[in-house]
């Protein structure tokens, strides 16, 4: 299977991956005051800097699909090192967490109108 592998500075990689997934994201994200010029909303505010890394199972009809975490919301500060590599597998690391996948409206897209 296809898989996304994140590394946090000198931890154990942690593998995301399953035979059923549509997708699979892993990304590094900072909010908050990031420059000199940054203006903020509440005098105590300071950065935020986390990673994640998640999926969506993509099975068939008739069979609940779930998002899945296997770093659900890690906080990061400067100086960490987070490297992603993208790997073939047999297997995964264990699922943090999971919740059930709402059932999409298949008659918002239109297959005709798709690019």
């Amino acid at each position: 299977m296809l898989a996304l592998r994140i590394r946090i500075n000198d931890e154990e990689p942690v593998t995301g991956g399953a035979e059923d997934l549509g997708v699979i994201s892993a990304g590094v994200t900072a909010v908050g005051l990031l420059g000199n010029s940054s203006y903020p909303s509440r005098p105590d505010e300071r950065p935020d800097i986390f990673c994640q890394l998640s999926g969506a199972t993509a099975r068939k009809p008739g069979a609940e699909n779930e998002h899945l975490h296997w770093v659900k919301l890690r906080f990061l500060n400067v100086g960490d090192r987070v490297v992603i590599d993208i790997v073939e597998t047999d297997s995964a690391s264990p699922i943090v967490d999971s919740t059930v996948h709402k059932s999409r409206n298949k008659d918002v897209i239109n297959e005709d109108t798709r690019d």
